[in-house]
Order: C-alpha cells, then structure tokens, then sequence
C-alpha cells in the first residue's frame, strides 16, 4: 500500500456530478453506453501504475470482472454529510476483487477476502461504519515516504514500520502510527494466507 497521487479534474466523472449531483453510481456507470465509466476506470488505474489500491497486486491487464472501482468512504453513505460519496472522484480508488474468485477449498471466505471486499464485509457486519476515514489509512492522504509498511520476508507478513511514528494522521483516532497501520492491515485484511502466500510465490522469483 502506497500513496496514491490522482490527476486532478476536470474528467467525466466531475464533469457528471456537477450536471447530476443527486445520482448515484450506477446512473454514472450506465451513463452515455458506459463510455464514461470506462474512461474513469482507465485513468483510475492509470494513476495508480496499474496497481491495486490495497494489496497492489497488478490489475491493469485483468479482465474487466477482475477489477474494478472501490469507494473508499461507502458510496451509499447519504447520512453523515450532504456529501455525494458516489460521484466523489477523490474518494474511488481501482482495487482486486479480493479473493473473490479465488479457490475456496485452498483459501477459505471470509478469512482470505482482502481489501475492498473486507472492508466491506466489515460494513455489512456493523464492525466498521461507513465513514471509515478515521480508523485505516487513506493512499491518497498518506506520506510517500518513508514507506509506512515493513515486508517480513520470512512470513510474507506486512507490518507497521515503527520508524514512521512521527508521522500520524491527524485525520484517524490513533495517537501513533502504528496502531492506525496495525489497523489499516486488519481492516483491509492484508496478512491473510492468501496474500501472504503470493507474496512469498514473487519473492522466490526475485
């Protein structure tokens, strides 16, 4: 996981809210045959280096059902402000499909979802609210560097880089650093086996 640095608009996506501010996501994807959509899921990626958002597994030559754009404050969050958080082009990231389509015998749901899926499997299960800002780290808001993570070669493990202490977020419920990472690792699930295993699989390739 790394910060994230997105072209600004305009594109059609503002260009979309601003004529349309009340729709919600599927009007925008559906919106002109999906020409737009598609557009904005290109450069989503494109700003990203063809990486997840999350794991950064390499997504960018997946086909399209293996891909797609995750709102990172949910989307249907209509509540905690008079916010649009579906037409939001600062608050969508491209992601995974999270172990998804993954073997089930070999990697078992939910302990193996990852990322947006687990996010939102959080969501729906009442252990995380929607306006989640304030409990993981958010790749557009987080430094560049140092890297805020620690890769543990031996047991293909992400863990917080204690080095980083000084640079909390000012924006999570966290004093330190590191209590927001162990978190943000929880939350999107990062260390599950699945993941684990994939990094250790690229490892021995180098």
């Amino acid at each position: 996981m790394k910060k994230i640095k997105k072209t600004p608009g305009p594109n059609s996506l503002t260009n979309y809210e601003k004529e349309y501010p009340g729709a919600n996501w599927s009007d925008f994807k559906n919106f002109n045959a999906g020409e737009d959509y598609q557009c904005i899921r290109n450069q989503v990626l494109k700003d990203q280096g063809g990486l997840c958002a999350y794991c950064e597994t390499k997504i960018i030559n997946l086909p399209p059902h293996k891909q797609r754009v995750e709102h990172f404050h949910a989307k249907s969050d209509r509540v905690t402000s008079n916010k649009n958080w579906a037409l939001d082009w600062n608050n969508i990231f491209g992601v995974c499909i999270g172990g998804d389509d993954s073997d089930k015998k070999l990697h078992p749901l939910p302990e193996n979802l990852s990322c947006d899926s687990h996010k939102n499997h959080l969501v729906n299960k009442k252990q995380l609210p929607e306006a989640c800002e304030k409990f993981l780290v958010n790749p557009l808001t987080m430094i560049a560097t140092p890297c805020l993570f620690d890769f543990h070669k031996a047991t293909g493990e992400l863990r917080p880089n204690i080095k980083t202490q000084k640079h909390a977020s000012k924006e999570n419920d966290y004093e330190v650093s590191e209590e927001l990472l162990k978190q943000s690792i929880d939350i999107l699930n990062l260390n599950c086996d699945r993941l684990k295993q994939q990094r250790l699989l690229i490892l021995k390739k180098i």
